[in-house]
């Protein structure tokens, strides 16, 4: 029998691994070829294993009856922390035209801003559904970035795939990436429209909510 604090532990660990794991990705996009032979594809490979950890952690969570409020919340960070730190990665790379920039500012002030509205809605004990075109949103920024790193590891093989292949992938990728953004900005939209209220409730007696180290 698996003891309590090892159940509940297991998900929130396979949760946890997803940040270090999209840092050594991007650590892997920026290696030169001199030093380590096909970077790229490693971090295609670290992106896969990262992204496999999404699918581990909550099927855990299942299997041992060990949901915790820590792991629904931190699950949802770690993936926008995951996709959006590569988009950031392919800006600096070159892989996106610098107007892209733009693009991402606008998904990461998006993520800001539900992200704020998700805590005010907790501390009142609101729940905030899913939307259907944010989940679409964050499928389609997961096949953009998917897309867009296979084709970064197909070209280290060109006696294998064409350029004219590896071509028509990453443009796969950044028209799932276009797409994501226009989605971020109207999910954003119904998100706020929806919930607008929040922003004027009273704030809770603030002693209930402040945590020290006095005690």
């Amino acid at each position: 029998m698996v003891s309590r604090d090892i159940r509940f532990h297991v998900p929130n660990v396979l949760s946890l691994s997803r940040v270090p794991g999209v840092f050594l990705t991007t650590i892997f996009l920026f290696v030169p070829v001199t030093v380590i032979s096909k970077p790229r594809t490693i971090a295609c490979i670290l992106y896969a294993i990262s992204a496999l950890t999404d699918y581990a952690d909550g099927l855990a969570a299942r299997k041992l009856h060990a949901t915790t409020t820590f792991g629904i919340v931190y699950d949802a960070i770690a993936d926008k922390v995951l996709v959006l730190n590569l988009f950031m990665a392919f800006l600096t790379i070159g892989v996106f035209p610098p107007l892209y920039l733009f693009l991402v500012m606008a998904i990461l002030a998006r993520e800001f801003l539900i992200t704020g509205l998700r805590i005010v809605a907790a501390v009142h004990d609101v729940v905030l559904a899913a939307e259907k075109s944010g989940k679409i949103k964050t499928a389609t920024m997961m096949v953009a970035t998917n897309a867009i790193l296979l084709s970064l590891a197909m070209a280290e093989f060109p006696d294998r795939f064409s350029s004219e292949t590896i071509s028509l992938v990453r443009a796969t990728g950044e028209v799932c990436f276009l797409i994501s953004c226009l989605l971020a900005i109207t999910s954003g939209a119904v998100y706020c429209k929806k919930y607008h209220h929040l922003l004027t409730l009273e704030a809770p007696n603030r002693d209930e909510l402040v945590v020290t180290d006095d005690e």
